[in-house]
C-alpha cells in the first residue's frame, strides 16, 4: 500500500511537471520560429537567394540557440511523459501484487 501511495504522489508531481513542460516547450517553439522567420526576412531584404537562405538561416547563433533550447525542452517533456507512464505501470504492478496477496490469504 505504501508503494501505491508513493507512486500516486510521484504521478501527481510528474503530471504537474508535464503540464509546465508542455507550456514551456510551446513558448520555446514560438520563440524559435519567430527568430527563424525574422532572420529569413532579414536575409531576403539583404538580397540573398532562397537557396542560400534555406541552407544558412539555422546557422545564425541566435536562431541556433533558440532551436537548441526548444529541442532540449521537448526532450524533457518526452522524458517526463515516459516517467508518468512508468508510474502508472508501477501502480498497476502494486495492484496486481495486492490482489495476489489477497487471493493467497483467502485460500488459506
Amino acid at each position: 500500500m505504501n508503494g501505491i501511495i508513493l507512486k500516486n504522489h510521484e504521478l501527481s508531481k510528474k503530471t504537474a511537471e508535464y503540464e509546465q513542460l508542455v507550456q514551456l516547450t510551446l513558448e520555446y517553439e514560438r520563440d524559435y520560429h519567430v527568430a527563424l522567420h525574422k532572420e529569413i526576412l532579414k536575409m531576403k531584404d539583404a538580397g540573398e537567394t532562397a537557396t542560400f537562405i534555406n541552407s544558412t538561416v539555422k546557422l545564425s547563433p541566435a536562431v541556433a540557440d533558440l532551436r537548441l533550447a526548444y529541442h532540449i525542452c521537448e526532450a524533457k517533456e518526452r522524458a517526463c511523459l515516459q516517467a508518468i507512464k512508468d508510474c502508472r505501470c508501477a501502480i498497476d504492478s502494486y495492484r496486481s501484487l495486492l490482489a495476489w496477496e489477497k487471493a493467497a490469504k483467502t485460500e488459506l
